[in-house]
């Protein structure tokens, strides 16, 4: 009996020791197993890290070019286009290349087809003396540009008629009342399918709301007048003759200096940021 007790009796030091590297072999099983997941998917987090740096589709692809700026001396140039727009006026647009010219200015002028064929010398003048032409509608119609979509093909009536007045063709429009919201995605697509371009502004004067206050006219121009490259809206108007020479040495004293429209340099500058236009 006693034999048989001591044969069936089982070592409880041994079970223990065979139960605890049991565990341990168990424990290195699945921590091996949770680093080989771990690896696996850092890889497959960094492969998707590079799919999205690269992925073509959501590059802003564009073919135009950055506004021009240069240092000197460690110093960034201020540029500052002046635009006036709703010419041609006779009186006015006079007055205003007297004052451009006695400061040694060029501008960007932007000219409503209707008038063109009325006073086609005065285009030819502005060409003439390094200003720059560009479109501004046939008739500067909201409905009419907008609301029926005749944006596009206004310009291109307009690039036409100028085309036949100065031999140039014309390829930059304004858009009367700016392009937001008027103008419409599709509106866009045509645009750059016609090759057109398309400036709004970063400074708006307000000269065609304020005809007996040129002093706020020159007040909010150079309020705003803060970035290295500016773009001004203004009229053919008689406040504005009134406010220019003002306005012009107050961007001086800002240390601006002053640019005309080039086609050769154009960059985007519409409310719709879309490097296309």
């Amino acid at each position: 009996m006693a034999f048989n007790e001591s044969r069936n009796t089982k070592n409880p030091s041994s079970f223990r020791k065979k139960f605890f590297v049991i565990i341990v072999m168990l424990l290195l099983l699945l921590s091996i197993t949770s680093l080989m997941k771990l690896n696996v998917f850092s890889h497959k987090a960094k492969a998707s890290q590079k799919t999205q740096v690269i992925s073509v589709s959501k590059i802003n692809l564009t073919t135009t070019k950055k506004p021009l700026i240069t240092t000197y001396n460690g110093k960034t140039q201020k540029v500052v286009y002046l635009t006036f727009d709703d010419g041609v006026s006779p009186k006015y647009e006079k007055e205003i290349l007297n004052i451009l010219e006695k400061n040694n200015i060029k501008a960007t002028f932007f000219v409503i087809g209707s008038t063109l064929k009325e006073h086609p010398q005065y285009i030819k003048n502005l060409l003439q003396m390094g200003e720059y032409v560009g479109m501004h509608s046939m008739t500067h119609d909201y409905k009419h540009l907008y609301i029926e979509g005749q944006y596009t093909e206004e310009m291109l009536q307009e690039q036409k008629i100028l085309k036949g007045i100065t031999g140039k063709t014309i390829h930059l429009t304004r858009p009367p009342y700016g392009s937001k919201p008027g103008i419409t995605l599709e509106e866009r697509n045509q645009l750059a399918a016609a090759g057109l371009k398309m400036w709004d502004w970063t400074i708006d004067s307000y000269d065609w709301n304020l005809p007996h206050n040129p002093k706020q006219i020159i007040n909010n121009v150079l309020k705003h007048a803060k970035a290295n490259v500016e773009v001004v809206l203004m009229h053919e108007k008689k406040q504005t003759v009134e406010a220019l020479p003002s306005i012009i040495n107050g961007l001086k004293a800002k240390g601006y200096t002053f640019k005309v429209y080039n086609e050769d340099q154009h960059f985007p500058l519409n409310f719709w940021h879309d490097g296309r236009l």
